[in-house]
């Protein structure tokens, strides 16, 4: 596979498609792209662009503001609630079918508070993602503890800061 395919599509295996040289500027008007098999079969396929820039920087420090106004549109994410945080942490939870104790989601707050982080949509499946990688790597039974909780936050935050 051609250099300039690796960048264009990535997690796909090298030897299994490569991307039409011949596409061109002709994608972005006909909205469709072809991707050849290693076979020599050709694969049509949608060709949507959608721009999108991401920042936790105040917009007002990116760019002027006569180029921010061409974007369109403009979200703002902000830091969840507890409430909503512990309602992320818990579908995800049920969603991975781990057995766990609801108290520890009391004592995941506190930390927060304690440690004056601020909360992130993405935490609740960061640290469970990774106690289940420690459970798998432990050969130990899917469960959230405590013990795992602190391990994960500790490998997903870091010491807290003055602690070392």
């Amino acid at each position: 596979m051609a250099a300039h395919s690796r960048s264009m599509i990535s997690g796909v295996s090298g030897s299994s498609l490569a991307i039409s040289s011949t596409a061109g500027s002709s994608r972005w008007k006909n909205h469709v792209d072809y991707l050849t098999l290693h076979t020599g079969k050709k694969i049509q396929v949608p060709f949507e662009q959608l721009l999108i820039f991401a920042s936790n920087l105040d917009s007002t420090d990116l760019a002027e503001e006569a180029f921010l106004r061409r974007l369109g549109y403009r979200l703002a994410v902000e830091s969840p609630s507890p409430e909503t945080y512990g309602r992320i942490f818990r579908k995800y939870v049920e969603a991975c079918r781990l057995r766990y104790d609801p108290r520890l989601l009391d004592g995941l707050l506190a930390r927060y508070s304690h440690e004056r982080r601020d909360m992130r949509s993405c935490q609740p499946r960061d640290l469970v993602d990774r106690c289940r990688d420690i459970c798998r790597n432990e050969n130990r039974p899917l469960a959230l503890t405590k013990e795992l909780l602190d391990r994960a936050w500790l490998y997903y935050f870091g010491a807290h800061p003055g602690h070392g």
